[in-house]
């Protein structure tokens, strides 16, 4: 029986931390383009409460922890299929990853399909919470990569269950909305 081979990290066209900011820049050309707001009517770094006109608008708020499950499951997952690769290019997937989702997320059409319509007061993330959404997804897989595995995963599911009970929001319930049985 022959050796098993070891997978080959990717090959390098470009840096990862060129490529990372490369993502960011088109995350933010992308918002501004969409139209989306700077929040700059919403003081303050946290949004504290759940004033409906500030919903998302603060470049921090309770979604924060969601990102940083977000990108912490995202390393786990990345690292575990493709152990060989060198962590950073790990981190750019999970940075890309990250950026198109907040491009995704902030369409007209991803806000109907989760049911966030302007009743619930949310119309789309500002560019300074879009951005910060993506710094914590990187900052949670840079987390997950100095953890256990399975401690890093078990912080998202308590990362998913305490937002859900503090919010009433978060991953499972917004794929039952997604779905219609919430």
């Amino acid at each position: 029986m022959p050796p098993a081979r070891q997978q080959r990290p990717p090959s390098r066209f470009v840096s990862p931390t060129f490529a990372a900011f490369a993502c960011i820049a088109a995350q933010t050309l992308f918002l501004l383009i969409g139209g989306d707001g700077r929040g700059d009517e919403c003081a303050g770094f946290w949004q504290q409460g759940f004033d409906v006109a500030c919903n998302s608008q603060h470049p921090a708020d309770a979604y924060i922890w969601l990102h940083l499950g977000f990108g912490a499951a995202l390393a786990v997952l990345f690292s575990t299929i493709r152990p060989f690769w060198p962590r950073p290019d790990i981190l750019f997937l999970v940075i890309f990853c990250a950026a198109v989702w907040e491009m995704v997320e902030n369409t007209s059409f991803v806000i109907g399909l989760f049911s966030y319509d302007e009743a619930m007061g949310y119309s789309g993330d500002s560019l300074r919470n879009s951005l910060m959404d993506t710094a914590a997804a990187a900052v949670g897989a840079l987390g997950a990569f100095a953890l256990p595995r399975r401690l890093a995963l078990s912080l998202v599911v308590m990362i998913e269950l305490s937002v859900t009970l503090a919010i009433g929001d978060g991953y499972v319930i917004g794929l039952l909305r997604t779905t219609g049985i919430f």
